[in-house]
């Protein structure tokens, strides 16, 4: 399960690196389907990747109910991504639906 630290203590040591791309991951709510709307009106859950210094690592921003999610993620690009797609910074698994990306 994820924990509850400073944000300046997390990004502490990554202040110096470059945002390089960003990719916005949305996740459809159950029933989405139901009332299908162009982005960015639909029912949808978003979370927002930030890859610094050309891959070396990603930041992932997400709010879920009230507060601010924040998750560093370090390691294989493949991995990180898999993980960031079925996981939040709590370390909850994401609901699996058929809709979701």
């Amino acid at each position: 399960e994820g924990s509850s630290h400073c944000l300046g203590e997390l990004l502490a040591q990554e202040l110096h690196r470059q945002i390089t791309a960003y990719v916005e991951f949305r996740h459809y709510m159950p029933g989405a389907h139901l009332l299908p709307l162009d982005p960015p009106f639909g029912l949808h859950h978003t979370f927002v990747l930030l890859e610094l210094d050309g891959g070396a690592r990603d930041l992932c921003f997400e709010k879920f109910s009230d507060p601010l999610e924040v998750m560093l993620l370090c390691g294989e690009k493949k991995a990180r991504l898999a993980h960031v797609s079925h996981f939040r910074a709590t370390g909850e698994p994401r609901s699996v639906s058929e809709f979701r990306p």
